[in-house]
């Protein structure tokens, strides 16, 4: 990489890292292989009955930890999902009390953040 192109770099994720999360509200953090990422809520709409429409956006940074090489992505949004706050479900899902298995990392948190519990 060139060196403009490593400031450019540089000044984009200074940017990112000082824009406040204004509309968002963190919902989950952890580290996964040395890389820190957060889980905000972005956007929610409540569409009634107790059910909440949502996306949440990943940002992603390389912690004390990481591994050697580590390159941050870009802050990813989420596809709408949709949270039946009386049902305990996230599209249809049961949302666990607590995370039992890896694949189910963040989503009470998430549900809990969104249903405001």
């Amino acid at each position: 990489m060139r060196p403009s192109t490593i400031s450019s770099i540089a000044v984009v994720m200074a940017i990112l890292s000082a824009t406040p999360q204004a509309t968002a509200q963190l919902a989950y953090e952890n580290t996964h292989m040395g890389e820190d990422y957060k889980v905000y809520i972005y956007r929610k709409t409540n569409i009634g009955s107790g059910r909440w429409k949502f996306q949440t956006k990943t940002v992603s940074s390389c912690g004390a930890a990481a591994m050697p090489g580590c390159k941050v992505s870009p802050p990813n949004i989420s596809e709408w999902m949709i949270a039946d706050c009386d049902n305990s479900t996230i599209d249809g899902n049961t949302v666990p009390a607590s995370a039992r298995f890896g694949y189910e990392e963040g989503y009470p948190e998430i549900f809990k953040s969104v249903c405001r519990l």
